[in-house]
Order: C-alpha cells, then structure tokens, then sequence
C-alpha cells in the first residue's frame, strides 16, 4: 500500500500543525520540489539556481525563448544511507515547463508557467511507535503562476503552485491535487543572489491515501551569466 497517514476526515489546515509530528516517523510518498522563478527579462536570458533544503538538492535552470517566453528544467535529488535504525531516502525527480513572463512596469513580473515531471522514491522510517515505507513511481502535472518584483539588489516573488501528482506503488495508485503557495526572495548582485524559499503544500481534497511533505524551506543560490542567443 502506499503509506496513509491522514486520517481521511482531517482538514487541511490541521495538516499544518499536526504533520511535523507524524513526518518523523512516516516515509513520504511525495516531496515537493524547490520553486524554479526565473523572472526573465528578455530574449536569451539564462538563470540558474541550486537549492537544497526539505526536498534534498534541487538545481534548477531556465531560458527567456522570446521576450515573453521562458522554458525550465528542474531536478530534485536525495540519497540519504541507512542508519543505525535502518532508516533511508532516496528519491530522484525531473521536471520540464514552458511559460509565459510580461513585465507590467520596471520593477513587477506576472508569470504563469506549466509543466510535467517523473521520478521516484525508495524511504523507509521506523521507530518505536511506526514503520512506514515507500517505493513509489510518481508523475506531476503543474501549473505555477506568480507575481515578482525585481529592485537592484533584491527579487521577492509571491507564486501559488498547483501540483497534480500521480503515484503507483505496485498495483496500488493515487492521485491528488496540491495546493502550494511559496514566498521566494533573493538578496545580491545582478549576477548572483543568495535565494531563501518558505512554503506549504496542501492537498485540496479529503481521505488523502498516501504521505506527503507538507512544507517547502530551502536555502541557496541563483545564478544569472548573461546572455545567450540561439
């Protein structure tokens, strides 16, 4: 089966408060990856970033195609050996999107980028209380509109991710629709900037059937080298 462990009449919203606790002891089926906000500003514009955080490693690159079209590729990594308690993770997870980028003025951005994904997670988590483990091969569909404002040495961007994940586990599958509000602010140079991301992630329906990490906090750096034509 794969791992349940929200009691199927819990709200959201106590999801928040309460899964910090069961993520101790639970093996996640699902792990939402870093937020990829390229904030392009015109053709042949190339950022990058590498994240790490909840999701484990997470590098992340994006072009500007036209001056009001952007594509993303985005990965998400995570080998953790197995402990003393015979505890481990390891997931591996690859993401491609297309979007579309309109500066309203000089220092606003609205964004709206979709996308797909594929990977897969092998974790198992025990202790004196649970055992729970996942061997999980999962799909996403996502959509990922923002707002961001640009100033010289700092970008913050408010993105609302909305996440369709599919996973099968032997001849068990599921499915659900996540919510995921992000707040992303970097802080630096032109060229580079130190990148800060806190978020939630929130299914929208009840009787969810599997695990899932509910928050997104990751730490790292965005990288902007120029230019670069086709």
């Amino acid at each position: 089966m794969i791992p349940n462990v929200v009691p199927a009449r819990l709200k959201a919203w106590h999801l928040a408060l309460g899964l910090s606790f069961f993520f101790q002891a639970c093996a996640p089926a699902y792990i939402p990856n870093a937020v990829n906000v390229p904030m392009h500003q015109e053709k042949g514009e190339v950022a990058a970033a590498v994240n790490y955080g909840t999701s484990g490693f997470d590098p992340q690159v994006s072009y500007a195609i036209t001056d009001n079209v952007g594509a993303m590729l985005n990965a998400s990594f995570r080998n953790d050996p197995i402990d003393t308690n015979n505890n481990y993770h390891r997931h591996l997870f690859v993401e491609g999107g297309l979007g579309l980028f309109k500066w309203t003025n000089e220092n606003m951005v609205l964004e709206c980028y979709g996308g797909f994904g594929y990977g897969n997670i092998n974790a198992h988590m025990e202790n004196s209380l649970f055992t729970s483990t996942a061997k999980v091969n999962g799909s996403r569909i996502f959509l990922q509109p923002s707002v961001g404002f640009k100033w010289k040495n700092a970008d913050l961007a408010l993105v609302n991710r909305f996440a369709l994940v599919d996973l099968r586990q032997g001849n068990e599958r599921a499915s659900a629709l996540f919510t995921e509000p992000v707040l992303s602010i970097r802080v630096g140079t032109e060229q580079i900037k130190l990148v800060i991301q806190t978020g939630i992630s929130i299914p929208l329906h009840e009787g969810l059937a599997f695990a899932y990490q509910p928050f997104l906090i990751n730490l790292g750096l965005h990288i902007r080298p120029g230019k670069f034509t086709l």
